[in-house]
């Protein structure tokens, strides 16, 4: 039964990622996954979680590569009720990451710095962003020199970071270098080349980040969970789609509502 709710937890995860403005690692606080998650990723008693990880990844991989078009259309077609989807999963996990938070520490000035910091940082992200998570997914032409191939490894280190850590997107960060489009290409085609190199970048970068953020935790648990609170609380903007009072307005704001219930009763117990 767990081997099927973490490969289905594995495919919001993969969708997540797809969406610039969205963050798998929101979607793993989202979920209740995000610190046994990072011990995972950064080697720590890794042949014990594997049980976790092996149908985690495999649903990644379904919901990159099943769910990219789906989601992508989702996006342009009825970018409204699915940005406030999104939006409602987001929200309805924030009281049981203030849990979390406050249950590490008590409320103190550090604590607010950080959570600050956490606000701030995304504010300046979502500035950068500029509204990229309405892109279509064009096809493009490729370039095949060396230079591209490392530009692609080196991007998707870097994106791997803010995939990790919660509320930034890895995809903005692909877009911010260019190499969005690309990436989203060569998972519609199984361009093995490209994928090749965005593969070892983002291995890589997952394990340095995954290692940082668990010794960051185990260091300052208290002010590192505040800073990712501040992260998540504000990410919900970054995925905003504008609102109009219409027929699609109406079924977006039920749909956050829907989204935000789900999300809170089924991370409650924890």
């Amino acid at each position: 039964m767990d081997i099927i709710k973490f490969c289905f937890y594995g495919v919001v995860i993969g969708i997540s990622n797809v969406i610039p403005g969205l963050s798998g690692g929101t979607m793993a606080a989202v979920l209740q996954i995000y610190e046994r998650l990072l011990k995972a990723l950064s080697l720590k008693g890794f042949k014990r979680d594997l049980k976790f990880i092996l149908p985690l990844s495999f649903g990644i991989l379904i919901g990159i590569y099943g769910f990219s078009n789906f989601i992508l259309i989702a996006l342009n077609k009825v970018p409204m009720i699915t940005g406030f989807a999104f939006i409602g999963l987001i929200l309805g996990s924030i009281p049981i990451l203030y849990s979390h938070a406050i249950r590490s520490g008590k409320h103190n000035i550090m604590n607010l710095i950080f959570f600050t910091l956490g606000l701030l940082l995304m504010l300046v992200f979502i500035t950068l962003s500029k509204g990229g998570h309405r892109i279509s997914p064009a096809q493009i032409s490729v370039d095949r020199s060396m230079h591209f191939y490392l530009l692609i490894f080196a991007t998707c280190i870097v994106a791997s970071f803010a995939m990790v850590l919660p509320g930034l997107s890895g995809s903005l960060v692909l877009m911010l270098f260019g190499t969005y489009s690309k990436v989203i290409y060569a998972v519609s085609h199984i361009d093995v080349k490209i994928l090749t190199a965005a593969a070892i970048g983002s291995v890589i970068g997952i394990i340095l980040s995954a290692k940082i953020i668990s010794k960051l935790i185990e260091m300052f648990p208290s002010a590192t969970r505040f800073f990712i609170l501040g992260l998540v609380t504000f990410s919900a903007i970054a995925i905003y789609p504008g609102f109009a009072f219409n027929k699609e307005g109406m079924i977006a704001a039920l749909s956050l509502i829907a989204a935000a219930s789900l999300s809170y009763l089924s991370t409650r117990k924890h």
